[in-house]
C-alpha cells in the first residue's frame, strides 16, 4: 500500500507552519490523485507529527486507485470513487471517505457516493463537491458515464444533478470559472477497452444544478488527461493531453 505523507520544516513561526501544513496536504492529495490516475496506487493520507520529517498517517478504510479528491471548506479532504484494481476497467468503489486533519481519522460518508473511477472531482464555491463523469462498470463493460452528483458535507447527502452531462467522459479536467460555473473539458468517451479522445466541453451551473454544452476544445482528439486552469483575467488555459495511441502533447491553448 502506498502511504501519502506530508513534510514540514522549522524555518518560520508556528502560525506559518500550520498554514504550510494545510497547503502541503492539499498539494499532496492532488499529487496522489494524479499518481493514482496514471499508475494505479491505493490511497492513504499523511500528516507531519514532527518538524523537518515525514510521517505516515491513518490509511483509508477502503483501498482504491483512480479516485478523486477535493478539499472541503472546513479543511477536511474528501476522497471519492476509484477502482479496486490498478486498471481502468477494475470494479468501481462505491464509497467516499473524509479525512480530518486535526484528528488523523478517516470517516465514511453517507451511502449514495457514485461508483465511478477517473471522474472529474471539484469543490464548489457553495461548499459542495461535484463528481462528474468517470468510468462506470467493470471488465469489458467498463465505459464512460454522463452521470454527475454533488455532495453536501454539511448535510452528508449525495444527490444527482438535475440533468446528465452532455457528453459522458473520463480522464477529463475540471476547472471553476469566474462566473461561478464549472467547465469539464476533454477526456475519453466510450469503452475503456477502445477509448476515443474527445474535445467536448460541458458546463455545470451550481445555481441551477444543470449542465449545458460549451464550445469544443480546439485541439482535435489530443485532449485525454489534459489540464485546465483559470487565469487571472478569467480565461482558461488548457494544456493538451494525449490520444489513445501516443503520449502527451506539448501544446497549450488559451480559451
Amino acid at each position: 500500500m502506498t502511504v501519502m505523507q506530508l513534510f514540514t520544516d522549522d524555518r518560520s513561526d508556528l502560525t506559518a507552519r500550520k498554514t504550510r501544513l494545510k497547503c502541503r496536504l492539499i498539494r499532496i492529495v492532488s499529487l496522489v490523485s494524479i499518481i493514482g490516475t496514471l499508475i494505479g496506487v491505493s490511497f492513504s493520507n499523511a500528516k507531519a507529527s514532527t518538524l523537518n520529517t515525514w510521517s505516515p498517517l491513518a490509511s483509508l478504510a477502503t483501498a482504491r486507485t483512480l479516485a478523486g479528491a477535493a478539499l472541503l471548506q472546513n479543511g477536511s479532504v474528501l476522497v471519492v470513487g476509484g477502482a479496486s484494481t490498478i486498471t481502468t476497467a477494475g470494479t468501481p468503489v462505491s464509497s467516499a471517505e473524509i479525512y480530518n486533519l486535526a484528528t488523523n481519522v478517516w470517516s465514511t460518508t453517507a451511502a449514495g457516493a457514485p461508483s465511478v473511477s477517473n471522474a472529474a472531482v471539484l469543490a464548489l464555491t457553495n461548499g459542495e463537491v461535484l463528481v462528474a463523469g468517470g468510468v462506470s462498470g467493470s471488465g469489458t463493460g467498463a465505459s464512460s458515464t454522463s452521470s454527475a452528483e454533488t455532495y453536501n458535507p454539511t448535510t452528508n447527502v449525495w444527490a444527482p444533478t438535475a440533468n446528465s452531462m452532455p457528453t459522458g467522459v473520463y480522464g477529463a479536467s475540471a476547472v471553476p470559472l469566474a462566473n461561478g460555473t464549472v467547465m469539464v473539458a476533454g477526456g475519453y468517451t466510450g469503452l475503456t477497452s477502445a477509448p476515443t479522445a474527445t474535445n467536448a466541453v460541458s458546463i455545470y451551473s451550481p445555481a441551477t444544478d444543470t449542465w449545458t454544452t460549451g464550445d469544443s476544445l480546439p485541439v482535435g482528439d489530443e485532449s485525454a488527461f489534459g489540464s485546465a486552469a483559470i487565469l487571472s483575467n478569467g480565461n482558461v488555459i488548457y494544456a493538451q493531453g494525449a490520444q489513445r495511441s501516443r503520449s502527451g502533447q506539448q501544446r497549450c491553448r488559451a480559451l
